[in-house]
């Protein structure tokens, strides 16, 4: 049988490099490559997937899943945001190294201050995160990016997935309604940007941490 990191090879590898670094967690790279396929998964699943789309992976870290999108699905466009200037390099270079230049860049710095800026927000199709930061602080963070019907997809921890951990008035604030959930073979919660995010929100660097909206 095919392994799923064979249709991803120069993803996998990176991976294997980020987990050199520490920038990835110890799990095989096909379980990885396996777990970024689920998202491109749930974007088909939900009609996000057109070419020129502008797809953003929110606190990329070592480049999951957005360096497996990039070289899935070329004829999008993907952003891998994170805050750490270091990481930032490395993506960079992986992407020039592979070849990926033209439909991939990173964007170096914190989402409460990139999601203000003119030519981000509400630009993007789609935005993924695999583990940026707990719940409240990814939706304030995600959704200043998404155009208004564009879909956030979030990784769940199995134990901790269900309606508490998304609720309603929690991602409404924010201009966010919970469209679906998909449950295997990985946890996903599904969302839809239905309403403009108000201009307060992201509040300043930290604040969604410190200060959660639910």
């Amino acid at each position: 049988m095919q392994s799923p990191a064979s249709g991803s090879p120069v993803a996998a590898e990176l991976i294997r490099r980020a987990q050199q670094l520490g920038l990835a967690g110890q799990a095989p790279a096909d379980d990885h490559v396996r777990h970024a396929i689920g998202f491109l998964e749930a974007l088909e699943a939900h009609g996000s997937r057109h070419a020129g789309m502008r797809t953003l992976d929110l606190g990329s870290g070592g480049g999951i899943p957005g360096l497996v999108i990039a070289e899935r699905w070329p004829e999008i466009s993907i952003s891998l945001l994170d805050a750490s200037e270091k990481r930032c390099q490395l993506l960079r270079d992986w992407i020039l190294e592979s070849g990926w230049s033209e439909h991939a860049d990173v964007l170096c710095g914190r989402a409460e201050e990139l999601g203000r800026e003119a030519g981000l927000r509400g630009s993007f199709d789609a935005v993924v995160s695999r583990s940026f930061g707990p719940p409240p602080a990814t939706v304030e963070c995600a959704a200043p990016f998404l155009k208004l019907h564009g879909v956030l997809i979030v990784s769940d921890p199995p134990s901790s997935a269900g309606p508490y951990r998304w609720p309603s008035h929690g991602v409404g604030m924010v201009g966010l309604e919970l469209a679906s959930r998909i449950a295997e073979p990985y946890h996903f919660s599904i969302f839809r940007k239905a309403r403009e995010c108000p201009e307060r929100f992201p509040r300043r660097t930290g604040v969604p941490v410190k200060r959660p909206l639910f």
